[in-house]
């Protein structure tokens, strides 16, 4: 079964494709009905190569143009459901003899010497959807010098369309071990960012979501070889953040891609999250918008803040973040563990919050002046394994990082160990350590409680009744 990638006019420039369906799996759309391919044959290759060729020969530019926009065309066919153009594939036949052809030599050299906008345009459009069904290709191109006449098209930031295309066509090459040496070193990253700084003036969403994919693949490569993070890298990422969250703010058009290319560079800031620009610049912007995203992009920022919110009291930034904590809403956090949003949300807010715990004391006076105990209490009895699991982590932490009775005492008393005792009959072994571990707890603190340690003693000696 093939993807369904949304296309729009072929006619319609920078819009024509979305590349962004092309690479992530979470955005392709599946065409879920019974439809016969229509592949690309042998005879429609052999009659665009045979145009093609005789363009160049003659030195016709028009006729190159026209070459290329007629099988660029005929590479897109409507969908009869979606009444949408999606991408029809290259037969076996087709993709040897596109292979076998000297076409990527005349396109390198089209690219490098020809200054048409028509033509660079469409030969980026047929470069990607060779690449994207055809990977060898992408070796093939780049062994022929390829990188060399696509990486100064980064610098024509007036043609936004191809610098889009550019970007995509640069993250096909990420994935190949060919290009890194072109592509992972400090004057294409330098190059790249200035690039990205279009969308600091306007923000244009399939520009956007092909950057942000190759910026994820620059991160990743600096991240595995222990470079420093630039500090440009982080203000890229953060403009094209703070761009999809102003658009989701103000428009309802594309919403998954925006989504997608916000939820993108949340992941890009993990490696980033524990260097001094992203706590002093990105952090408090995470922690005073994380309310207002999006289900996955909020799970995904709970992950980036509790990462940097993971450091030892001695850290340079320590105090920093230390000062950081009034900023978090902790009603919020109560309203969500109150409401019917799906417990994935739930124990991503119970992760979080166990590490500001573990971070602070502070963290858990802030929360229990919000009241968390409630929603925690109902939880333990109500919500599902993975919710109970990620409950008595908080608890225990809670029990664990402070020293004021006044702090544990919603915790430390019979009812709420009433609660927990019926977990002990549970066959999981994470969810019955954790609750022994929680009783522990409340028997130590609860030392001078003659009613708890009543309780526990009778379980211990297996006298306690449900």
């Amino acid at each position: 079964m093939y993807g369904i990638y949304k296309v729009d006019n072929p006619d319609c420039g920078p819009r024509a494709l979305r590349f962004s369906a092309l690479i992530d799996e979470e955005f392709i759309k599946i065409n879920h009905h019974d439809r016969e391919i229509n592949y690309i044959e042998l005879d429609e290759v052999d009659n665009f190569l045979s145009d093609f060729f005789e363009a160049m020969q003659n030195e016709n530019t028009l006729n190159v143009a026209r070459s290329l926009e007629c099988f660029y065309h005929s590479c897109f066919e409507k969908d009869e459901n979606s009444r949408e153009f999606i991408p029809r594939h290259f037969s076996n036949d087709s993709i040897n003899q596109l292979e076998n052809s000297n076409l990527f030599v005349d396109f390198i050299f089209c690219l490098g010497n020809l200054n048409e906008y028509v033509i660079h345009q469409k030969i980026f459009c047929i470069l990607i959807l060779i690449f994207d069904q055809v990977h060898e290709s992408i070796n093939h191109f780049i062994s022929l010098g390829g990188i060399n006449v696509i990486l100064p098209f980064m610098s024509r930031q007036q043609y936004p369309d191809l610098l889009q295309y550019v970007f995509t066509i640069l993250y096909y090459f990420s994935m190949h071990s060919q290009a890194h040496a072109a592509l992972f070193n400090d004057d294409f990253l330098n190059r790249f960012l200035d690039s990205v700084d279009i969308l600091n003036t306007t923000f244009i969403i399939d520009l956007a979501n092909s950057a942000v994919k190759l910026l994820q693949q620059l991160v990743i490569a600096l991240n595995v070889s222990n470079r420093s993070i630039p500090k440009k890298l982080i203000q890229s990422t953060l403009t094209i953040f703070e761009g999809s969250q102003l658009v989701l703010k103000k428009n309802r058009i594309d919403i998954e891609t925006v989504l997608y290319i916000q939820r993108t560079s949340i992941r890009c800031f993990i490696p980033m999250c524990c260097e001094q620009l992203f706590i002093k610049k990105v952090l408090p912007i995470f922690i005073q918008q994380m309310f207002q995203l999006h289900v996955k992009n909020f799970i995904e920022m709970t992950k980036v803040i509790a990462l940097s919110y993971n450091i030892e009291n001695g850290s340079p930034f320590y105090r920093i973040l230390l000062a950081y904590l009034p900023l978090f809403k902790s009603e919020k956090f109560v309203e969500m563990l109150s409401s019917d949003v799906i417990n994935e949300v739930k124990c991503a807010v119970l992760e979080l919050i166990n590490q500001l715990f573990v971070f602070n004391e502070c963290a858990i006076m802030i929360a229990k002046n919000a009241k968390l105990f409630i929603p925690l209490s109902r939880l333990i009895v109500d919500g599902s394994f993975e919710l109970k699991i990620a409950v008595l982590k908080v608890i225990n932490a809670w029990l664990t990082c402070t020293s004021h009775d006044k702090d544990t005492e919603d915790i430390v008393n019979p009812n709420f160990l009433l609660s927990i005792i019926p977990l002990l009959q549970s066959s999981d072994k994470l969810l019955k350590s954790s609750t022994e571990d929680s009783l522990r707890r409340i028997r130590l603190l609860g030392y001078r409680n003659k009613e708890i340690v009543d309780i526990i003693e009778k379980v211990y000696n297996g006298e306690f009744e449900d």
